[in-house]
């Protein structure tokens, strides 16, 4: 804890951090990130969360960090009709291409 603060303080410092084969490392600015946040023990909206004793004790003293930080990110809406466009333009293309394999195929006297 920093001070006499009774609040504790979480961070999602994975979030930022690099990912390596093995290991993982922080950049300077992503250190920088994490004590800035901390000494300033302000919310970060997906990065950090000044909890207090009250809102941990009401989490069973559970410490697990995405119970305090929340990171989802929501997908981007798909385009239903663009896709259906698409998958038609596909399915077309398709069945010209079997037409036109097909036709070589009785060229050269394979039955289909």
């Amino acid at each position: 804890m920093n001070g006499s603060s009774s609040n504790t303080y979480a961070d999602n410092k994975g979030v930022s951090c690099c990912p390596a084969p093995e290991y993982q490392y922080y950049e300077q600015s992503d250190i920088d990130k994490i004590i800035e946040t901390y000494r300033n023990r302000v919310d970060v909206d997906k990065y950090a969360h000044v909890a207090t004793l009250k809102e941990i004790e009401d989490n069973d003293f559970n410490l697990n960090i995405p119970r305090y930080v929340d990171t989802f990110e929501a997908e981007p809406p798909i385009d239903i009709d663009g896709v259906n466009r698409q998958l038609k333009q596909d399915n077309a293309e398709i069945a010209d291409l079997e037409a036109k394999i097909n036709e070589q195929l009785r060229i050269l006297g394979v039955e289909v």
